[in-house]
């Protein structure tokens, strides 16, 4: 009913009883047993109304507010033009409060202190979180060689993604390198590599300077092939191992940046390595050691 009240109030705030509406007294008049009463609505008037005087003399020649009781309806009357509004529970006191918002509305509409500005309802921005997820993916070239055993030096390249908070994320690569003749024991042999790495990547990054360390676990598909022997044969192994690695990434304008870095992947308890018709020939070696160069484009 006071949402009613409301609407009904703005809606005949343009009508000239609102432009002419400038009195100091409001004579409430009608049917003292009507619902609601003269008396009821103006007593609940003169508590919305500040500088205007409230009475239910009749006898009044200006500001005459007549009220009828119709029953599920009432009616509001001024200089002629008349408001309905419905209540058919017959809420008398509901009513007076009905009609006293929208008297005083009309009356004495509210003033709002300060600039304009003050009223219109601005945009607010949250604060931007602090652990704001990053997400990256590397495009890279590396080189590999091992210190153990007489072999050569394997290139290939890798896709490496991660995702995570500003200061740790999740890494997942995968790539390819080119084959490595490596001399174990007697036995000259070719290996093919596809290394597949997951980790965790700790970020410390001031302005566009960004240090990386990556710790985890590393599995290496390997192909070998013998090269030295009468009858060459071939056999695929997975060689597990832990990767380490550390980079220096410079990046321009967020997103994208330029990196290089070392990397060793170190297999505690290397596979063994046989080659028929000889079998064991030796053991794959424990230790590669790395260099990577790429470029990082951030996704989010």
């Amino acid at each position: 009913m006071r949402i009613t009240a409301l609407f009904l109030a703005f809606a005949f705030w343009a009508t000239p009883i609102a432009r002419a509406a400038k009195a100091r007294t409001v004579h409430l008049v009608g049917d003292s047993s009507s619902c609601p009463s003269p008396s009821l609505a103006a007593s609940e008037l003169k508590k919305l109304l500040g500088h205007t005087t409230v009475d239910t003399d009749p006898s009044g020649t200006t500001e005459i507010w007549a009220l009828s009781d119709e029953g599920e309806t009432y009616r509001l009357t001024a200089n002629g033009i008349a408001r309905a509004f419905s209540d058919p529970a017959r809420r008398c006191e509901e009513r007076a409060r009905a009609i006293a918002v929208f008297i005083a509305l009309l009356i004495e509409p509210p003033m709002f202190d300060g600039p304009d500005d003050a009223l219109v309802a601005k945009k607010v921005t949250p604060p931007r979180s602090r652990f704001r997820l990053a997400s990256d993916i590397e495009l890279l070239a590396q080189l590999d060689a091992t210190p153990e055993d007489r072999g050569g030096i394997a290139g290939g390249s890798m896709v490496r993604a991660s995702i995570g908070l500003p200061f740790v994320r999740v890494t997942l690569g995968v790539g390819g390198l080119s084959p490595v003749d490596l001399q174990i024991g007697d036995v000259r042999g070719r290996f093919t590599r596809i290394p597949l790495d997951l980790g965790l990547r700790g970020v410390l990054r001031r302005g566009r300077v960004e240090l990386d360390g990556d710790l985890g676990f590393a599995a290496t598909v390997t192909q070998g092939q013998g090269v030295s022997l009468p009858r060459n044969s071939q056999g695929v192994r997975l060689d597990p191992g832990i990767r380490l690695a550390i980079s220096l990434r410079i990046w321009f304008e967020n997103r994208v940046a330029a990196f290089v870095g070392f990397q060793t992947v170190i297999a505690p308890e290397p596979i063994d390595l046989a080659l028929n018709p000889v079998g064991k020939v030796g053991s794959a070696p424990q230790f590669w050691l790395g260099a990577i160069l790429g470029l990082t484009v951030r996704l989010h």
